[in-house]
C-alpha cells in the first residue's frame, strides 16, 4: 500500500469524491437535507464532512436562515473540498 493511501492523500481524494461520494454518501445527503427541511434548524454543526456533499445539497435546497459549520481534520480532503466552491 502505498503512503498516500494511507494518509488519504495524492490522487485518493479524487478518486473519493468522483466515484464514492455520488455512490454512497449523495444518497444519504439527500435524505438528511429532505428531514433538515422539516426540522428547520437554526444551526448544524457537521463532523467529518469529507469534500461537502452534505453543505452542497443543503445550498441546492436553500434551508432558510441555517448556520452550517462543517469540520473535516484531512487537509487533502478539505483541499479537494474546496475545489466545489465558486
Amino acid at each position: 500500500m502505498a503512503d498516500t493511501d494511507k494518509l488519504f492523500a495524492g490522487s485518493i481524494p479524487l478518486i473519493y469524491d468522483n466515484l464514492l461520494v455520488p455512490l454512497i454518501f449523495t444518497p444519504y445527503a439527500r435524505e438528511l437535507t429532505e428531514r433538515l427541511v422539516k426540522l428547520a434548524p437554526k444551526n448544524i454543526l457537521e463532523t467529518a464532512a469529507g469534500t461537502g456533499v452534505v453543505n452542497l445539497t443543503m445550498d441546492e435546497v436553500h434551508i432558510a436562515e441555517t448556520h452550517l459549520a462543517a469540520t473535516e481534520q484531512n487537509r487533502t480532503i478539505i483541499g479537494r473540498a474546496q475545489t466545489h466552491l465558486a
